[in-house]
């Protein structure tokens, strides 16, 4: 993520310890609605199903972050919802929400009706939401209920075109298909997800012929479709399959999509290490271009403005303009299954890094002393542990300090671009708000187009 967040930069206190997850069916002191509460009455099996089975995980993975972000009360505002149900659900399966990305913004300019997928919500849920996260805010329960929401609500834009390819290809879906048939059935949904078609406006023509012609605008679709079927081999068995059978094997497929995709990113990221700039965590923009062109690799290919806008070039230096490694590879640009409430994209390696620094100091802010000792102990991919940190590093982070009161704020900018300088090839450099504006490179080429438009 490019941005990062002034806005949780006022004094608040830790969750520290005392944060905890009710159960589902406990309300607030006041015994006042809330959306935990609201979610426990609404009437959808599947929901409710999918609650009970992703709870644990998602809690594993919410409790260190919330310890360590700045609360009042055990409220979490607004702005410090928004910014964990986009790390959330960029670490679990590589999701950009339309509407959550702040698109180059700070995070406190992000609200509930900007987030297309939550207008799937019930009205009365969605004021109530509403309500809550503007005052007092949401603890930490409701938190993780709208995460498991939002999942949910993801994976069913997801598993509902399944009927309707089902009904286009002349399938029961009432009763069993031909597990061959039911096999082309989930290829057409997963080329329809990776194309951003809806499948509803297609006859079974135009669906066999996606089908069988996607891999000319996603290369790497013999892979996806390899894993796609190695999946549904242990949720499937041969003969015929129910259409509930069915549409468990895309869920569990849904799951494991982002992960799965990861690997491509990883495959990217490589390619671009060896080019990198003297160990910058930079590749020169004339070795970018010249993979494209002689290597083979399909995807170095955006234009210098579309890269500036996306904020993945350093023009730092205006005769030798460079590429920064983790700002493209995390970048919209290599984003997949685009729809209009989603997209599927590389996970941050950066997360893993922070994760650990929240477990450790479960604190908004700590000195610098501290830091720079966790942070010498944590590897990553391309950086060993236990290393020495350069004088340069250290008179960095203590100026932040300098500047704060004695301490580092964690959430700050300025934090951000010190972990980018300690590892340049996995933390993106964060841009000043409304330096970048990242977008998915057919809505750049259509604002292009607008533009163009406007001055004939």
């Amino acid at each position: 993520m490019l941005v990062l967040f002034t806005c949780f930069m006022t004094p608040a206190s830790s969750s520290s310890d005392k944060l905890d997850f009710p159960l589902a069916h406990a309300e607030t002191e006041s015994n006042t609605p809330t959306l935990t509460t609201a979610i426990a009455t609404w009437d959808n099996v599947e929901l409710h199903d999918f609650v009970q089975h992703e709870r644990p995980a998602i809690k594993r993975v919410l409790l260190p972050m919330l310890k360590a972000l700045p609360s009042s009360g055990g409220h979490f505002s607004h702005t410090t919802v928004f910014y964990v149900l986009h790390r959330v659900l960029l670490k679990r399966h590589g999701w950009f929400l339309k509407g959550l990305e702040p698109q180059g913004k700070a995070w406190n300019s992000t609200s509930l009706e900007h987030v297309v997928i939550l207008a799937k919500l019930p009205t009365d849920l969605q004021k109530l939401l509403q309500q809550q996260l503007h005052s007092p805010g949401l603890r930490a329960n409701d938190v993780m209920t709208l995460v498991l929401i939002t999942e949910h609500l993801v994976h069913q834009r997801t598993l509902g075109q399944l009927p309707t390819i089902y009904k286009t290809m002349g399938l029961n879906v009432s009763g069993s298909s031909p597990l061959g048939l039911v096999t082309d059935a989930v290829d057409t949904l997963f080329a329809c997800f990776i194309a951003g078609f809806d499948s509803a406006k297609r006859n079974r023509v135009q669906l066999y012929t996606l089908r069988t012609r996607v891999h000319q605008v996603y290369p790497n679709w013999p892979h996806l479709r390899a894993f796609i079927h190695e999946t549904m081999k242990y949720s499937l068995q041969s003969g015929s399959v129910a259409f509930t059978d069915a549409k468990r094997a895309v869920q569990e497929v849904a799951q494991r999509f982002g992960q799965w995709q990861d690997s491509e990113c990883q495959d990217m990221k490589g390619a671009l290490m060896k080019l990198e700039d003297r160990g910058t965590g930079r590749v020169r923009l004339a070795d970018f271009y010249a993979k494209n062109i002689y290597g083979g690799k399909w995807q170095f290919r955006e234009s210098i403005q579309y890269l500036r806008e996306l904020g993945a070039l350093d023009e730092s230096n205006p005769n030798n303009p460079r590429v920064v490694i983790p700002n493209y590879v995390t970048g919209i640009s290599n984003c997949i299954a685009s729809s209009e409430y989603s997209a599927v994209c590389c996970l941050s390696e950066c997360e893993l890094i922070r994760e650990r620094v929240e477990g450790i100091l479960q604190s908004p802010e700590a000195e610098p002393g501290i830091i720079t000792a966790i942070v010498a102990t944590l590897p990553s991919a391309s950086i060993p542990a236990n290393r020495t940190l350069s004088p340069v590093m250290l008179h960095r982070l203590n100026g932040i300090a300098m500047n704060h009161g004695g301490k580092v704020p964690l959430y700050g900018r300025l934090f951000a671009q010190w972990l980018h300088h300690a590892y340049p090839r996995e933390c993106p450099f964060p841009h000043v708000s409304g330096s970048t504006a990242p977008k998915l490179q057919r809505d750049f080429e259509h604002a292009k187009k607008r533009d163009r438009k406007s001055v004939v």
